[in-house]
């Protein structure tokens, strides 16, 4: 492939020397001429401002608050998936798998690290990349469509290509925020129901249940829902 990723960049964050090391080598080497080692937060926050689709390779071990700083900021301004993120960590817990879905990552690797797993986990990542564009690409459409109170404009986005790809959880979400803004309690239950019973729980799928069940006045369904998506990740504010 000629290039990894938008602009040629890649932003890495990760407090483990050889890894970095690792990291940067096997990015060379897939033809990334730009890699942008972040050092701190806000080094990473910095770089994710001004490379919006740049791919972001972070290691959770930075800590989980600093993650889920940095996962934030990685959305961009329309708060959406603008970038292919890649997410390293020793092992798989519930709270780094509802982080990871939270935050829309595309690729996550559990354990010990060699030099041949980060060359697969970047290749696997760059791959997605190329598939998933479309869904970003129109996800960024709708995000401004709604800030021009277009929802309608946003719910045709979302339903034509969610008709050609119907198991893409974001779709599933961002067609569920519209549902809210209308009001279709019912459309909304059905959708989120496979995201809200799988373990872990998708936890934006259980925030945007919990909005509907404040909306609809049912406040105890509502609690339970944030109750149960404050546990998997208590530093979602």
């Amino acid at each position: 492939m000629s290039q990894v990723g938008p602009a040629n960049t890649t932003i890495t964050w990760t407090p483990r020397g050889e890894l970095s090391e690792v990291i940067e080598a096997e990015l060379k080497a897939l033809g990334c001429n730009e890699i942008v080692q972040a050092q701190n937060r806000d080094e990473c926050v910095e770089a994710l401002v001004q490379h919006s689709e740049a791919p972001l390779v972070l290691d959770w071990e930075v800590g989980t608050e600093n993650a889920n700083v940095v996962l934030r900021a990685a959305k961009g301004q329309y708060r959406v998936e603008t970038r292919p993120i890649c997410l390293l960590i020793l092992e798989y817990t519930s709270q780094a798998v509802g982080v990871a879905a939270d935050y829309g990552v595309l690729r996550m690797h559990a354990g010990p690290v060699s030099r041949i797993t980060i060359k697969d986990c970047l290749k696997a990542l760059f791959i997605e990349d190329e598939v998933t564009r479309e869904v970003r690409d129109t996800l960024v459409q709708v995000a401004e469509a709604r800030a021009r109170n277009e929802w309608l404009v946003a719910l045709s986005l979302l339903t034509d290509l969610h008709q050609k790809m119907p198991g893409n959880e974001r779709l599933v979400l961002e067609l569920a925020e519209n549902l809210i803004h209308d009001e279709r309690w019912g459309e909304l239950d059905t959708i989120l129901k496979a995201l809200v019973t799988q373990d872990p729980p998708n936890i934006r799928a259980l925030h945007l249940l919990g909005r509907a069940r404040m909306r609809s006045g049912d406040f105890q369904g509502a609690i339970e829902l944030l109750q149960r998506a404050k546990i998997i990740n208590p530093l979602n504010v």
